[in-house]
């Protein structure tokens, strides 16, 4: 049933201007009222039902207001309506359950006439005399309420205030909601404008990044600065069931077994199985599942609240989600989470051309070649490829190159037998000697002249002794006897020295190291290398296997050595034996293996310098040319 316009006698229509210039002694109240709408205005922390609540209640303290609605008009759609007036839906901020059927079709009516003049209209109700209807078109779009028109609807008492006075009161109500919407929206604007500012920034940034990791990283670090939250995570995964965890700002790896990467995990999965934002703060109660997955996150990540949403690109297909760690003050505030939409819907535009920017050259090989279309193309390519395989598996020997030095076989030193003074050196370095040779001889006049001043002592104290004896003395010749055998014991040394005064070589061999010549004359002291002497017949090959090689080296394998003596002869023998512990070799750690040579002809020395090639066995070519990168790999990735 359609409402009935009011009669044209009835109304009365006047412009919002005109019915503010006709309210007269009432200034100091018009300005309390005044006042009162602009705080309104100015609390910009308020939401609308808070600007609605402050407006009943100034309505209602300065008139005789009855009863209070708030008309929202939008065209209507055939043929549910009359495409000639608007769609009214009416909301009740201020009325007795009995008074809206009575006016229902009046209101309706009146508002229609207040939205095609855009005035505030007023008519007396019918049926109750003393009582009118009051509208005040806002005319404004109110956020979602797309080309939606607001009118402010009230039902006064005439009976102790006058109809302009209402209209006025009407009128300024509804322009303090256009200016309370002005002034919101012209926050959220200043809002926008600085999260666009942000995730322009932010893309800035991401262009200039080497790889997807970096970017990834690059994104989360951004974020968390751009928000002012505690943590920030994201997944590049397209499927809720194989999500991982592709950066977490402020930290560079996180361990994937870990009681935290589970959580997180689950956490990241909740908003690409909803295709929405999903939060949850430890204040609340727990509804469901997606409750329960972002708690066990705050649990174990040590936040208070928690906020995830999915990451769309430009056609609408999910690429990723984040997770953002809050606190339960940012949780509750609606901007911070239009904001996260914003920054993030924003530099999600951007993600996905970076990522094929920086993606993995076996990715950009792997879709060139889903892009190859030609038959001939993708048949050359194969045979190609079968040749590469089938080269790398052909049999190769596998050497080790290594560095090797030579020494004998055995060494022995010749050291001074006692103190002295060394008197001739008969040998120099490089001779041969003979066993039992004498190489050296130590001046002996020194132990001569101790020797006659021992043999006296001794000759006195022998004398004291018969006086004792003779005197009957018994204490004196048993003191000058233990004198006695002091004095033989040391004539026993010297005459022993003095025996040994030549210095003899133990081995047949070749002097290695020593030469006295110039050191005649010298004191020598007890334990003095002199000489070291060492037997040619056998040499011993010291090889230095890298440590990257030992695991291949065993011994019984053939070794090959070039000496640089020698540069045209090369000498082959087996591996010995390898030493079980690494020593450094030119700043480089090395197994020594141990290799004897026949050394007949004596033409090998000690300290001779060469290399090594030690034949391992037969491995695949491809094996031979890649094992060593491969196992680098392995061991950073692994580590």
């Amino acid at each position: 049933m359609q409402p009935q316009a009011p009669q044209s006698e009835s109304v009365h229509a006047n412009p919002v201007n005109q019915s503010i210039e006709q309210m007269d002694g009432h200034e100091l109240q018009q300005q309390t009222i005044g006042l009162e709408l602009a705080n309104l205005v100015a609390d910009t922390t308020s939401d609308f039902n808070g600007l609605l609540q402050g407006l009943v209640r100034i309505v209602l303290n300065q008139s005789q207001c009855n009863c209070l609605w708030l008309a929202s008009s939008s065209p209507a759609e055939p043929p549910f309506a009359d495409a000639q007036k608007p769609s009214l839906s009416f909301v009740a901020l201020v009325q007795p359950d009995s008074l809206w059927p009575v006016v229902a079709d009046q209101a309706r009516s009146l508002v229609r006439l207040a939205l095609e003049s855009q005035t505030v209209c007023q008519s007396p109700l019918k049926g109750h005399a003393g009582s009118s209807l009051v509208v005040a078109p806002v005319l404004i779009q109110l956020g979602s309420l797309s080309e939606t028109q607001l009118v402010l609807t009230g039902c006064f008492d005439n009976s102790t205030e006058s109809d302009l006075r209402q209209q006025w009161l009407m009128a300024m109500a509804a322009q303090t909601i256009a200016q309370w919407q002005q002034t919101k929206s012209s926050l959220q604007q200043n809002v926008y404008s600085k999260n666009l500012r942000d995730a322009f920034e932010i893309t800035q940034r991401l262009s200039q990044t080497q790889s997807s990791p970096e970017a990834a990283r690059l994104i989360v670090n951004q974020l968390q600065n751009c928000l002012g939250s505690d943590q920030v995570t994201l997944s590049l995964s397209k499927d809720a069931s194989v999500v991982n965890i592709s950066a977490v700002s402020g930290v560079e790896q996180v361990d994937e077994r870990s009681e935290y990467a589970a959580q997180t995990i689950a956490a990241l999965q909740q908003p690409l199985v909803q295709q929405a934002m999903v939060g949850f703060s430890l204040g609340q109660e727990k509804q469901s599942g997606v409750d329960l997955a972002l708690e066990s996150y705050c649990n174990v990540n040590g936040c208070e609240a928690a906020v995830a949403l999915p990451v769309f690109d430009a056609d609408e297909n999910t690429i990723g989600s984040v997770l953002i760690a809050c606190s339960g003050e940012q949780f509750l505030d609606s901007t911070f989470q239009a904001k996260c939409q914003q920054v993030v819907s924003l530099i999600a535009g951007h993600l996905p051309t970076v990522l094929r920017a920086n993606e993995s050259l076996s990715k950009t090989v792997s879709n060139r070649l889903a892009n190859l279309k030609s038959s001939a193309t993708l048949q050359h390519f194969a045979i190609g490829v079968a040749l590469v395989v089938g080269l790398l598996l052909v049999p190769m020997p596998y050497r080790v190159w290594c560095d090797c030095n030579v020494q004998p076989v055995e060494r022995r030193f010749v050291a001074a037998p006692y103190d002295g003074v060394l008197e001739q050196s008969l040998v120099r370095g490089g001779d041969q000697v003979a066993a039992a040779q004498v190489v050296a001889r130590l001046d002996g006049r020194a132990l001569r002249s101790e020797l006659a001043g021992v043999q006296a002592e001794f000759d006195v104290a022998k004398k004291r002794r018969d006086l004792a004896l003779a005197t009957g003395d018994v204490a004196q010749s048993q003191i000058a006897k233990s004198e006695m055998r002091r004095y033989q014991a040391k004539v026993s040394i010297l005459n022993q020295r003095l025996e040994n005064l030549e210095v003899r070589s133990p081995i047949d061999g070749i002097v290695v190291a020593g030469d006295l010549a110039e050191a005649v004359g010298a004191p020598l002291e007890l334990g003095q290398t002199l000489f070291e002497i060492a037997p040619l017949d056998n040499m011993v090959a010291e090889v230095g296997i890298p440590e990257t090689e030992a695991e291949y080296v065993k011994p019984g394998m053939k070794v090959q050595l070039k000496f640089d003596s020698f540069p045209f002869k090369t000498f082959s023998a087996e591996i010995q034996r390898v030493h079980p512990r690494a020593e450094n070799l030119n700043e480089d750690s090395v197994f020594v293996a141990e290799v004897v040579l026949e050394n007949t002809d004596e033409r090998l020395r000690p300290g001779m310098n060469g290399d090594a090639k030690i034949s391992t066995g037969w491995s695949p070519l491809g094996w031979n040319l890649f094992h060593r990168p491969w196992e680098s790999i392995r061991y950073w990735s692994v580590w």
